[in-house]
């Protein structure tokens, strides 16, 4: 019979802990409200466009549900890293979760963070200009 390896986490290791969690939260959150920004897209600028105004509002838009999209994608990813960093946090030597690394991605962290963000950014800022736009 195996047995398995007490380790006491550290209070720093408590705090990656917690920073871990409340990473996955903002995540789910994120991921929640662009499955709303894309739904409302969707339902804006679904009948055909008209005029060039029109159409490049579609067409914005279409780049606004895009970029929701890889964001929600690039949550997916860090989510399903976390629990692989959590699993290694007793024997973690990176000082910020932001380094650490999942088994099977391979990826740092702030990795999947930045494009999570960035594309959620310039979804919104795409989002807006085709409201703007639109006829």
């Amino acid at each position: 019979m195996a047995t398995e390896e007490k380790t006491e986490l550290s209070l720093r290791q408590k705090q990656q802990m917690e920073a871990l969690k409340l990473l996955s939260d903002w995540s789910k959150w994120l991921v929640t409200i662009e499955t709303g920004a894309v739904f409302a897209a969707l339902l804006k600028f679904s009948e055909t466009p008209t005029g060039l105004r029109g159409v490049g509002s579609f067409v914005i838009a279409i780049g606004a549900i895009l970029c929701f999209l890889f964001s929600i994608v690039s949550a997916g990813r860090l989510l399903y890293s976390i629990p692989g960093v959590v699993e290694a946090l007793p024997h973690a030597t990176e000082k910020h979760i932001d380094e650490m690394k999942d088994w099977s991605l391979k990826t740092p962290l702030i990795t999947h963070e930045r494009h999570q963000w960035l594309s959620f950014l310039w979804g919104l800022c795409l989002f807006a200009v085709a409201m703007l736009m639109r006829p």
